[in-house]
């Protein structure tokens, strides 16, 4: 009896330890495809940081996993873009559009520029689903809270109160849950806010047929300036031809508002193509504004890109 005992535990333990193996090696063949998938998009030629919402559905349904999970997956690969010579502090960011879209960021510091000119990670991420036609963002995720100057940043989003902090240390965040007493655009009267499809009626002081300058001019139009109406954007050519943008983003606070210069810049980092291929950049800004983006433009994009052409035009705002 002894004996048969003996057996059949020593029977159930080579099955549970067959068991346990089976399952870690159909785990560890479900993560290296699920890294490979990432790897895949993350990696390919015309990737410029954003994840299409259908590949999202597909990761979801074949691996099974939540809103909250994708993100944080691939929130490590958005870190990967950090330029941060100053703190050698690198950070990565993603957000989730309405459209279902993800949104990579990352940290910029330019050195020996001032530290004010930073772009943090969570803001980036908010540019770059801006830049790409989102009109509201669900959620956001920089691996925990973010910090108050990114706070004040994301009161300004136009869905502000329903925007969810992801925490994949725990239970998620709303701003209000961070942001005590909050200061927006509400409280300086202004009902709506980053993120708002912006119809700013600007136009050349001389016309122009320069296609930069009319991209230019089309970046200042969709921009977010409701407190100092200094509407502003930048267009710019690299050396392979490509044409990126940018628009001034405006916070009630004021210095977590967003330059042209960065959030273009920030364009650039996110599809892998160094600042010093720029050829040639302009900025349109309307003529003796409260806010000038001029010296920022130029000593920037001199420091960044010291062969490039720049161009300042002016507009007016013809309401």
């Amino acid at each position: 009896m002894k004996f048969t005992l003996k057996n059949i535990k020593a029977v159930y333990k080579s099955l549970f330890l067959c068991f346990f193996i089976n399952i870690s090696f159909s785990q560890s063949l479900i993560n290296d495809k699920l890294e490979s998938r990432i790897k895949n998009i993350t990696n390919a030629k015309n990737f410029k940081g954003v994840i299409s919402s259908e590949n999202v559905l597909n990761i979801s349904n074949e691996f099974g996993l939540d809103n909250d999970q994708i993100m944080e997956l691939f929130r490590p690969y958005s870190k990967m873009y950090s330029k941060a010579p100053i703190s050698n502090y690198n950070v990565g960011a993603i957000c989730k559009g309405g459209s279902g879209n993800l949104y990579f960021g990352s940290n910029i510091e330019i050195l020996n520029e001032s530290l004010s000119f930073t772009l943090h990670a969570e803001q980036a991420a908010i540019i770059n689903a801006w830049n790409n036609g989102e009109t509201e963002i669900r959620n956001i995720n920089v691996g925990g809270s973010p910090c108050g100057h990114c706070l004040q940043f994301l009161n300004e989003l136009n869905n502000a109160d329903s925007l969810v902090i992801v925490n994949p240390k725990g239970k998620n965040f709303r701003i209000r849950d961070l942001l005590t007493l909050a200061f927006g655009p509400k409280n300086l009267g202004v009902k709506t806010g980053l993120l708002a499809i912006q119809k700013n009626d600007l136009e050349l002081e001389n016309e122009s047929q320069d296609k930069l300058t009319k991209r230019a001019l089309l970046a200042a139009k969709n921009s977010y300036a409701p407190y100092s109406k200094s509407y502003s954007g930048i267009a710019l050519i690299t050396k392979e031809s490509r044409v990126f943008y940018g628009s001034y983003a405006e916070n009630a606070a004021f210095n977590p508002s967003v330059s042209p210069v960065e959030s273009v810049l920030s364009s650039l980092n996110l599809s892998k193509v160094p600042f010093d291929q720029i050829v040639r950049a302009v900025l349109v800004e309307i003529k003796s504004s409260k806010v000038s983006q001029k010296n920022t433009f130029q000593s920037i994009l001199k420091r960044v890109a010291p062969n490039a052409k720049l161009e300042i035009v002016y507009c007016t705002n013809k309401k």
